[in-house]
């Protein structure tokens, strides 16, 4: 038997069981392509129209950052790029983290590989059929990616399927640092952890580099594969440098592999204190325990993001001092320019929050697919504590996440003007969005309620009301279309006054999604391993 003994029996059993994931990742984001390039060729219908976006984004810092670099925006291929450059990297680095961690350290955890390992399975077919099947859904992306922008500019097909090459490999590089992250630690949480720290970092180390056009932007992979410059003075040599550390990261994952025991890391686990906490003797005590790294984690994640974008009101105003017509056109509609930008903003921080409201939520279906619960519910705990303790520090994480990212926001935001109130001013602005991201969250305890494994569809749930948020404006959506995303129901802060119904309307229904999981919680079985 070899290293390798059994691989395409483990390639048959991920692809089974990635049945549904691997299709609905792929879809989503190919689909988030597709509509933008039909937004693009709506909004921007002629020349006169791609040079009027050119002039508005092209110096703007906050869109260098979230774009890329400016390039080519006088093209419908380079203005899909350039507002498909987020959701795209975020999105194909988190499907290759999120499938790759699963396949290797979730079912390392879980016990699943030794089981595997007690028959005829060599040591590395896990990790080979894992890149096989993830490697292989990132280059998938990236073909069907290439084809979207093709079709709206087809006079251009190996721009379009340079492109391709750009997506597919930050896939690929990032499904080879989940590999090598999945060998630290013992736990699938930190594993996915510092993968995706990696890829936030990448991503911002990469902004601030195009911001300032410096060397920085080589530091990142995602600055290497941006690098091939799609429309503008294309080169291909990037994606060498971007290939060439996906195989040295997947080199450094198998000696790792080599060199630690099955079920263990290379970093080692801490031994708790010998007493445990009085918290601890309650489920809301348990259930912070288990997530204030991750609170903190998130808190910080979007207080540096709101820090950042309270930065650029001196590059908004700018923008709208070097483009006269915009200028007249704002004045003529009573819009302050400035704190319509805060005000997506703070819906852009909402959504984080609501993400890691349906990840605090996904806890309980990890903790009952461990087999966790059963020993809990075997003492004088019952469901319903159990649970409740959850949703609370579900509520209370979601409002430090999205408070602190206001916060950050107001910050910068106040020394720009040498105004400290701006800090309270928004702060308190930001707590408008925890109602819907509530409901989001509350949609995920719903599911998870009554079918434990349909926990998941609040993922799909977050992702389609973010398009809607954000798209469905541009597409000419109808109003209730629109109206799906509970955050085109609660006021547009700070360029909308506070209005209590609308929050108190949206507060009641995620109580009344969450009081809905909790019944169908108690009617039917944890599930037991």
């Amino acid at each position: 038997m070899t290293s390798l003994t059994g691989t395409r029996t483990m390639i048959r059993l991920y692809l089974r069981q990635d049945r549904i994931r691997l299709p609905v990742w792929i879809i989503t984001l190919v689909w988030l392509m597709w509509v933008t390039v039909l937004a693009v060729k709506q909004n921007y219908p002629t020349p006169a129209d791609l040079a009027v976006y050119e002039q508005a984004l092209s110096g703007s810092t906050a869109s260098i950052m979230m774009g890329g670099p400016p390039i080519a925006l006088d093209t419908y291929g380079g203005v899909s790029l350039y507002e498909t450059n987020l959701v795209m990297v975020i999105g194909i680095g988190l499907m290759a983290v999120l499938l790759m961690t699963r396949h290797t350290r979730t079912d390392e955890e879980a016990g699943r590989t030794e089981l595997l390992r007690a028959g005829v399975l060599g040591r590395h077919a896990p990790t080979v059929a894992a890149l096989t099947v993830v490697g292989s859904a990132c280059l998938l992306t990236g073909a069907l990616s290439a084809t979207s922008l093709y079709w709206i500019d087809s006079s251009h097909p190996a721009q379009a399927a340079l492109h391709g090459g750009v997506v597919a490999s930050i896939g690929l590089v990032f499904t080879a640092a989940a590999a090598v992250t999945a060998q630290l630690t013992p736990h699938a949480r930190g594993a996915s952890g510092y993968a995706v720290a990696l890829l936030i970092a990448s991503f911002v180390l990469r902004g601030i580099g195009d911001v300032g056009d410096s060397w920085v932007t080589w530091v990142s992979p995602i600055g290497w594969a941006q690098g091939t410059h799609v429309y503008g003075d294309s080169r291909v040599w990037p994606l060498a440098l971007v290939l060439a550390g996906a195989v040295a990261l997947l080199a450094l994952a198998f000696v790792l592999t080599d060199h630690r025991d099955l079920g263990s890391g290379v970093f080692a686990a801490r031994p708790g204190p010998a007493r445990a906490a009085r918290s601890l003797g309650t489920a809301t005590g348990l259930a912070l325990r288990l997530q204030r790294a991750t609170i903190l984690a998130w808190a910080a994640g979007t207080a540096v993001t709101g820090a950042l974008v309270g930065s650029m009101s001196e590059e908004i105003r700018k923008m709208i001092d070097e483009n006269p017509e915009l200028a007249e056109y704002l004045q003529a509609e009573g819009v302050d320019v400035v704190e319509a930008y805060y005000a997506m903003m703070l819906v852009t921080l909402g959504f984080l929050a609501a993400s890691f409201g349906v990840m605090s939520v996904l806890r309980l279906r990890s903790e009952e697919a461990a087999g966790r619960v059963e020993p809990l519910l075997a003492t004088a705990l019952s469901r319903t504590r159990w649970a409740v303790g959850t949703r609370v520090v579900t509520v209370l994480g979601t409002t430090a996440v999205l408070v602190s990212g206001g916060l950050g926001m107001g910050l910068t935001y106040g020394l720009t003007l040498d105004d400290p109130g701006q800090i309270g001013r928004l702060g308190a602005a930001s707590l408008a969005h925890v109602p819907a991201a509530l409901v989001l969250a509350g949609i995920t305890v719903l599911c998870f309620g009554w079918v434990s494994r349909a926990a998941g569809v609040g993922w799909t749930v977050l992702a389609v009301c973010f398009v809607i948020a954000f798209l469905g404006p541009s597409l000419n959506l109808p109003d209730w279309v629109l109206g799906i995303s509970p955050f085109d129901h609660g006021p547009l802060v700070p360029v909308d006054p506070i209005e209590a119904t609308p929050l108190l309307l949206l507060s009641a229904l995620s109580a009344a999604l969450m009081a809905g999981g909790l019944a169908g919680l108690r009617r039917r079985d944890i599930a037991l391993t």
